[in-house]
């Protein structure tokens, strides 16, 4: 006889919200397709979901700095699309961290404040019970102003004469 199992209604909300995320992600995260190592100029070229292409020299990425081209030109892509990997130099690397390689701070910037930007039921809430309670706390006049904060000079000037 099967018995029928219950998921409590909180958990069932969660699954269906992780859900959502994930086809969020998968339409807008960046996610590689295909992955090749061109020998002749020592590039990564990686093949993006949406077609955009990247190519990148191989010695920009620390990990695969001294590698072989033998070895470079066994790049896979694993099927979530999320990075590049080389199983013969046991080195993964995230798509973000190539794509930070290829372009430098600009896409931390961009990743932080996209991260920033998130929502969710919990932080929603958060800065709901936070507002009911008057929103963040001002600073104090009287509070100590901590080590790094400068101080008020409290000798006398001397008087020009």
């Amino acid at each position: 006889m099967a018995t029928e199992t219950r998921l409590d209604p909180a958990l069932t909300r969660q699954i269906a919200e992780a859900r959502r995320t994930g086809q969020r992600a998968l339409r807008t995260e960046p996610r590689a397709t295909s992955a090749e190592y061109e020998r002749a100029t020592g590039e990564v070229r990686v093949r993006m979901h949406n077609g955009a292409s990247l190519a990148i020299p191989a010695s920009a990425l620390d990990e695969l700095r001294g590698a072989s081209d033998d070895d470079l030109a066994r790049v896979e892509v694993p099927p979530s699309g999320s990075g590049l990997r080389w199983p013969s130099l046991d080195v993964a690397i995230a798509l973000e961290g190539v794509l930070e390689a290829a372009f430098g701070g600009v896409v931390r910037s961009a990743l932080a404040r996209k991260a920033g930007a998130t929502r969710s039921s919990a932080k929603t809430r958060a800065a709901r019970e936070n507002g009911s309670k008057g929103g963040r706390p001002r600073k104090s006049q009287d509070a100590d102003p901590g080590p790094s904060a400068p101080r008020a000079r409290s000798t006398p000037q001397a008087s020009r004469g």
